[in-house]
């Protein structure tokens, strides 16, 4: 079972604390995909561009998404066995939950 609390996931009897604090978590068959706060918790006018990121079964971290300034990510959505991420500027990027490359980017129309 899933559970996030503010900087902390809880999964499968398992903790992770996280220095930033988490926006959204989705489960996957093989791991976690993690959203990220976009501002540091200590110095709030900080922004994140790499606020992506995918834990194994095991809590450790598989990648973080390469930050592609000044696009950092709003959102993530689970698509059956897909991953996706809305940035800032409205565009849905595919992702490959094998190593966090950007695989497609589509503006919806």
């Amino acid at each position: 079972m899933l559970r996030i609390e503010n900087h902390q996931i809880q999964y499968s009897g398992q903790n992770l604390f996280l220095i930033h604090t988490i926006e959204n978590a989705l489960e996957f068959e093989d791991g976690i995909l993690v959203l990220l706060n976009i501002f540091n918790d200590k110095i709030p006018t900080r922004k994140l561009y790499d606020n992506v990121l995918f834990l194994n079964k095991d809590m450790s971290i598989r990648w973080q998404i390469e930050g592609r300034k000044p696009r950092f990510y709003t959102a993530i959505f689970k698509f059956g066995s897909q991953a996706k991420a809305l940035d800032w500027e409205g565009f849905s990027n595919s992702i490959d939950l094998d190593t966090g490359k950007v695989i497609k980017e589509e503006f919806p129309n």
